[in-house]
């Protein structure tokens, strides 16, 4: 058994009780995790700091929706190597993000927490890689003929010009 002391100790006990009481995983309320042998998957959670809900396939496909405390919110969208995300922040600021397959991305947010101006990033890398490839193996491939068409002098005598 037990004993506790009155004083530092009687508190740290009372520290820790209420500190292993108080983790996320004591007070989940719906935890469902569901794993295919292929790779598919579903998550959900749902805990005293937010909720989250993730949908995933073998091929890397993706749906996440999560929202925590004081109304922050993730959501992110995956399809064939393009992805879509939008952010919510604890102040309200939102920002989004896309890219490409090709490696091309935009990016919004707010500046100062949040409460700025909004700041937008594009890299259009990726396609401007593909584009010089693309001109590169075209160049390669159009050979320009300088050289005129061998004939002889009877072949010329013998043609009809008219």
């Amino acid at each position: 058994m037990l004993t506790i002391k009155t004083g530092r100790n009687a508190t740290l006990y009372i520290a820790l009780v209420l500190a292993f009481s108080l983790a996320p995983e004591s007070q989940a309320k719906n935890n469902v995790e569901v794993v295919s042998g292929k790779g598919e998957s579903l998550e959900v959670r749902d805990g005293l700091f937010g909720s989250k809900l993730k949908v995933q396939d073998r091929f890397g496909n993706k749906v996440e929706s999560g929202s925590g405390w004081f109304g922050t919110s993730k959501k992110e969208v995956k399809v064939l190597g393009n992805s879509f995300e939008t952010k919510k922040g604890f102040l309200g600021g939102k920002s989004y993000k896309a890219t490409s397959i090709l490696g091309d991305k935009i990016e919004t947010k707010r500046t100062w927490f949040g409460l700025g101006p909004r700041k937008t990033t594009v890299d259009l890398s990726g396609v401007t890689s593909v584009a010089g490839s693309l001109l590169k193996s075209k160049k390669a491939d159009a050979k320009p003929t300088l050289k005129a068409p061998e004939t002889t002098a009877s072949q010329a005598d013998s043609a009809n010009w008219q």
